[in-house]
């Protein structure tokens, strides 16, 4: 294996976006839709006065 040196080194470029990022990116949604749902519930409850 050859052994890059420092201009060959700064010339490497990033990928592109790769599967688990997307698939972070996802569950990070789904999260923040899950915490949403929570909330949106809890607030009805608190002023239905129903918990059942």
């Amino acid at each position: 294996m050859k052994r890059l040196n420092k201009n060959e080194l700064m010339q490497i470029n990033g990928g592109a976006i790769s599967a688990s990022f997307i698939n972070a990116l996802s569950r990070a949604a789904s999260t923040l839709l899950n915490l949403g749902q929570i909330v949106g519930t809890t607030i009805r409850r608190f002023f239905s006065k129903k918990y059942c």
